[in-house]
């Protein structure tokens, strides 16, 4: 049985790289994202503030549409362009809980993180985002760790 909370947190600023692709090329995709940011991160001689993330600014479709990034100083934002893009995390609430696992089982995990946020009496926002622990890269993509957040919506 999957375990949640309810965590507050302060607005994170990020880097990231568009990817759009279908479950079967997901975790190659990722890791490609992730490899593009990191050589413009080094090139620019920006710092990852934590651990690499996957955004998923809205619900999946045909195509899982992804932003692979990393958090960094807010003053980094300013550094994007082509294909690197500035975001951030939303400040707020999220409901969290820790995950092993493929990007194929997150429809169901994030069934249950709503089902246990609206039981607490939450309003669910369409973002969602997951730290890495563990990157594709050499490990089967069922066996990967995340820690997952689904963003609260704030009412009143």
């Amino acid at each position: 049985m999957q375990e949640f909370s309810v965590l507050s947190a302060d607005e994170r600023p990020y880097l990231y790289v568009k990817v759009a692709t279908d479950y079967d090329n997901l975790g190659r995709e990722v890791a490609k994202g992730f490899a593009d940011l990191t050589k413009f991160m080094d090139d620019n001689r920006i710092h990852p503030r934590g651990l690499p993330l996957t955004v998923l600014p809205d619900r999946p479709t045909e195509l899982f549409r992804i932003q692979v990034g990393c958090i960094v100083a807010k003053d980094d934002l300013a550094q994007a362009r082509g294909d690197i893009h500035a975001g951030a995390l939303p400040a707020g609430r999220s409901v969290h809980c820790s995950f092993r696992g493929h990007y194929s089982d997150f429809p169901g995990l994030y069934a249950a993180m709503v089902e246990y946020g609206h039981r607490q009496g939450h309003m669910m926002a369409r973002t969602t985002w997951q730290y890495l622990y563990k990157l594709p890269e050499g490990r089967p993509l069922e066996q990967i760790d995340y820690e997952c957040h689904y963003a609260l919506r704030e009412v009143g």
